[in-house]
C-alpha cells in the first residue's frame, strides 16, 4: 500500500505553491517518505512556497527535513518561502533561530 502524500503541489509562473493537507505521520517520518517528498520537489532555479496553514504543530523531525530540504534548494540556486504558519509555528522557529535561516512571510 502506497504512503499518502502530505503535500498537494501547484505551479504558476515558475512557482511552485506547496500546502500541507496533512500532517506528517509518525512513520512517515521516521521512514523518511516526508524527506522525500519535500525533496520530489526540488529543481534547478525553482521558488518553493511552502503554504503551513494546515499545520498546527512541527516536530524535530520535520525541522530537519526542511532544513535539508533548504539547502538543495539553496544548491539548485532555488528560493524556499514558509508561509500561513501559525503562531505556535513560528514561536518555535524563532524560539530555534530558525526565523534567521528560512525566509518566513504572513498569509
Amino acid at each position: 500500500m502506497a504512503a499518502s502524500r502530505c503535500t498537494e503541489v501547484s505551479v504558476s509562473g515558475g512557482v511552485k505553491t506547496v500546502r500541507f493537507v496533512a500532517e506528517p505521520s509518525s512513520a512517515q517520518l521516521m521512514g523518511g517518505e516526508f524527506a522525500e517528498e519535500l525533496l520530489d520537489l526540488v529543481d534547478s532555479d525553482a521558488t518553493i512556497v511552502l503554504d503551513f496553514s494546515g499545520v498546527k504543530s512541527i516536530t524535530s523531525k520535520m525541522i530537519s527535513d526542511l532544513l535539508v530540504m533548504h539547502k538543495a534548494v539553496r544548491a539548485h540556486q532555488g528560493e524556499l518561502i514558509l508561509t500561513g504558519m501559525s503562531a505556535h509555528v513560528v514561536d518555535v522557529f524563532k524560539t530555534t533561530g530558525l526565523d534567521k535561516c528560512f525566509e518566513i512571510r504572513p498569509s
